[in-house]
């Protein structure tokens, strides 16, 4: 791309459904419209390039997961907006460095918080790129969000970050990636709902239920590219 700067607008319809699962329900249908629009702008000097974008989505249901039933029910009509910052930065022909943030802010028609609506979300990474070997780092950041729609119980988020390198001797790609460096406890992802596990609990139990990121670990393969 040519150095300079250049604006954007985008418009767009279709349909949306936040959970997979949800897009083989018969009764009610799914998934359903949305309605998406944004404008941004790029600034492409050199070897750094920034690109700043502003959005609106409105969606006429959300899709929320129903935990005992592992599967998702329409909820009401959403509406979205938020920005997006992302850098790019490659000082030399072998090193790259980008990054990227990302905020918005979700709300029913009601006012209500959308349950799991992340409020931000960023991530980086440092890649070193050679002929026959690369290497990377990465950080993973998903910032807090509510578990009900008073925002009256919330979730911290998570932070994770990953390694990786590799070694391609001609067709052959041996590689490596350490996982969770850190060896972080944070959550993969929270819900709060009502559950009942017959040989545990009474009667059903309102309360808290999450699943714990991976722990430290590493994995290794080997890719033959044809």
């Amino acid at each position: 791309m040519a150095n300079g700067l250049e604006f954007y607008a985008n418009w767009g319809r279709g349909f949306h459904s936040n959970d997979v699962r949800g897009a083989v329900n018969r009764d009610p249908p799914v998934p359903v419209r949305g309605t998406g629009e944004e404008i941004g702008a790029r600034l492409q000097a050199d070897a750094i390039s920034l690109t700043a974008t502003y959005y609106w989505l409105d969606v006429g249901s959300e899709l929320r997961f129903v935990g005992d039933a592992n599967a998702v029910e329409p909820t009401g009509a959403s509406k979205r907006r938020g920005y997006e910052l992302v850098a790019f930065w490659r000082p030399r022909a072998w090193l790259a460095i980008d990054a990227n943030y990302t905020a918005s802010r979700s709300r029913y028609d009601t006012g209500d918080r959308i349950p799991n609506a992340f409020e931000n979300a960023a991530s980086a990474g440092v890649s070193v790129i050679f002929k026959s070997w690369s290497g990377s780092i990465r950080l993973r950041h998903l910032g807090p969000y509510p578990l009900l729609e008073d925002n009256s119980v919330r979730d911290h988020g998570s932070t994770v970050v990953n390694l990786r390198g590799a070694w391609k001797p001609g067709r052959f790609e041996l590689f490596a990636e350490l996982l969770n460096v850190c060896d972080s406890r944070d959550k993969d992802i929270a819900y709060r709902y009502e559950s009942y596990s017959p040989t545990v609990d009474g009667a059903p139990v309102d309360g808290r239920l999450s699943r714990v990121m991976k722990p430290r670990s590493l994995r290794a393969g080997v890719r033959y590219n044809f």
